[in-house]
């Protein structure tokens, strides 16, 4: 099974260092994990080139290219119907208009990121961050039809960018603490899909007592 895992920046720049063991023990239970960050801002950290599994593939893209931009008009062109739906959700769910120009920047990315992993016969999507990263995989799986999941953090959460109606999209929504899951709640997320697991740390495995 190949599955793509999207994150904010990682493994570029200097945040999310926690992604690091995650990704690399999900990396033994599939094919194939292709990591996208949403905005590849910064070098590829060191450290995790040189550790990565060879069955993580790294698909690192600027937020905006020449040829997303011309692959975006040709998909209004193409499918104006199905810009349309978007934009409607977009306009309809962003509860500010600060939020709905940051969701309308991913825009673009979304739909190359459609194609490609159709194309890479992805069966999965997981995103980090309830933020803008997770607006490009709604609009992703709008578009390819390939399920998806998204961890939610801490101010990701109060940030309420779709989040509701990205709840519902979801195939379940992991949050790493119960009061992130039940303030989630409280804005509309579906208590249903809901899945409470800690982050974790690498541990040894036979401690000092």
């Amino acid at each position: 099974m190949k599955i793509a895992y999207v994150t904010a920046t990682f493994p570029c720049g200097h945040g999310e260092g926690f992604l690091d063991a995650e990704i690399q023990n999900v990396a033994r239970l599939v094919d194939e994990i292709l990591l996208i960050p949403t905005r590849p801002i910064g070098k590829i950290r060191e450290h995790w080139s040189s550790q990565a599994d060879a069955r993580v593939r790294l698909l690192s893209q600027p937020l905006f290219t020449s040829g997303m931009l011309s692959g975006f008009l040709v998909f209004i062109f193409l499918q104006p119907l199905s810009f349309f739906s978007i934009l409607s959700i977009l306009a309809r769910h962003s509860r500010s208009v600060s939020i709905f120009a940051k969701n309308l920047l991913v825009f673009p990315k979304s739909v190359w990121l459609a194609k490609r992993l159709k194309s890479e016969n992805v069966r999965h999507i997981h995103v980090h961050w309830a933020s803008t990263s997770s607006t490009m995989v709604l609009i992703c799986g709008v578009i390819s039809k390939i399920p998806w999941s998204m961890t939610c953090h801490r101010w990701d959460i109060y940030e309420d960018n779709l989040l509701a109606i990205k709840s519902n999209r979801a195939k379940f929504v992991r949050f790493i603490s119960r009061r992130g899951a039940t303030d989630a709640e409280k804005i509309g997320a579906e208590k249903t899909k809901s899945v409470v697991i800690p982050m974790g740390v690498v541990i040894d495995a036979s401690p000092p007592v």
